[in-house]
């Protein structure tokens, strides 16, 4: 048995390498116009002329020894290209550091390939480096350009890449497109025991940001026990802090005994969100705030804001400190909603004003980030006020929205590239 799967696995490498030694038909043709170089003269001591045509419209996987013949002639030397053998080897490391949140590691690969030409999956390899360590801005960039050449993947390429773009998609809170991804990826047949634990994990975070705790429960046993066998302490960090905040989502809010040093390990994104949500959900969020790392951003200003609204009415010198904090960040931030604006409703206490506000700005962040425990907590507020003005219909009618809007969330199973 162990033979069959030895043959097998030996058998789809082949076929990988015969599959991208095909797509060097692109750089060879591109080289070759750049020479002005004829296709028979390209060919001449190597192969014949048909082959090199075959060769620049992909129809032939070109061999190793011609490869290494064609490039030296086209004065392709081999730091401006790797080999499918070194390429598919880079990718299997890249997905082995992505597990282990090894960033040291991936980024020695990451650099190795930064200087190379253009090849499909040394872009694969470098959108999973951009996105472990949460460069969204550039992740962007190249996961938008992978979107043309996807058919130049093949099944293993294309499930890496599939994995990368789910991890971009919770990193960017685009949770429908992420289960979208997760839920399309066919792994079983590939027999790398690496991307099947990270999708275990992927499903686990998706089905929970999306509040289908029941179906996201078994992954999170399932990632555990992968994640325990292979020693895995930084992913079983990230699970377990997941894990704590998905409990309070569906309304068991627990201490979890190991925080400080779950923290810890953590990247700083989620670190800041666990404990953004955290102090959303708590009368007193001044303790989670103040552990939250500062820095410019949405999540960092809108801790902010709840510490501001929480001082609002019991301690004004530091309500009006935090304020002055606020304004400043409000400059570099440039949030999509204006937090002073926010907290100048709440002082006057003008609540048809803040129940506008929640309802075209904050309701509409919330669900721009598919943040459907925020989403619940600000409709709640606003059917508090409608109820408080005696317009009960109006407030039912906020609430059947979000239910609808919940439903449609859960149940997404198209893509839709933004």
């Amino acid at each position: 048995m162990k033979r069959t799967i030895l043959i097998d696995q030996k058998r789809r490498q082949e076929l990988i390498y015969q599959f991208y030694y095909k797509m060097y038909g692109q750089l060879i043709r591109k080289k070759r116009k750049e020479l002005n170089f004829t296709q028979e003269f390209l060919a001449v001591g190597i192969c014949s002329n048909t082959y090199i045509s075959k060769a620049e419209n992909n129809q032939v996987a070109i061999g190793e020894e011609q490869l290494y013949m064609i490039m030296e002639k086209l004065k392709i030397t081999t730091d401006e290209f790797l080999a499918p053998e070194d390429l598919i080897k880079c990718l299997d490391n890249a997905i082995k550091y992505f597990y282990l949140r090894d960033y040291e590691s991936y980024e020695k690969i990451f650099y190795r390939i930064e200087k190379f030409e253009f090849q499909i999956l040394t872009q694969v390899i470098k959108l999973g480096y951009l996105v472990l360590i949460e460069d969204f801005k550039k992740a962007k960039l190249i996961y938008e350009e992978l979107f043309h050449y996807l058919s130049s993947l093949d099944d293993y390429g294309f499930t890496a890449f599939m994995v990368f773009s789910a991890f971009y998609n919770i990193g960017i809170r685009k949770f429908s497109e992420a289960k979208y991804m997760v839920d399309s990826i066919k792994i079983k047949a590939l027999n790398s025991e690496y991307l099947e634990d990270l999708q275990s994990y992927l499903k686990y975070i998706v089905y929970g940001n999306i509040h289908s705790f029941v179906k996201g429960n078994d992954y999170f046993d399932i990632a555990l026990k992968s994640f325990i066998k292979s020693y895995n302490t930084k992913r079983i960090n990230d699970l377990l802090l997941w894990h704590n905040l998905f409990l309070m989502y569906n309304g068991e809010n627990r201490d979890m005994p190991t925080l400080e040093e779950t923290l810890k390990s953590v990247s700083v994104k989620e670190k800041n969100h666990y404990l953004l949500m955290k102090a959303y959900n708590s009368d007193n969020p001044e303790i989670c705030i103040k552990l939250m790392v500062e820095e410019q951003t949405e999540d960092y200003l809108f801790g902010q804001y709840l510490l501001a609204k929480y001082y609002l009415n019991i301690d004004k010198d530091k309500y009006n400190e935090v304020k002055n904090n606020i304004n400043k960040i409000h400059y570099q931030v440039k949030p999509k909603i204006d937090y002073i604006n926010l907290l100048s409703l709440r002082e006057k206490n003008n609540l048809m004003f803040l129940k506008d506000y929640l309802i075209n700005y904050c309701l509409k962040d919330a669900k721009r980030n598919e943040n459907i425990f925020m989403m619940k907590k600000i409709t709640d507020e606003i059917v508090e006020i409608l109820q408080e003005k005696n317009r009960y219909k109006d407030a039912l009618t906020y609430e059947l929205k979000l239910k609808e809007h919940i439903k449609e969330l859960q149940s997404a199973n198209t893509y839709k590239k933004q």
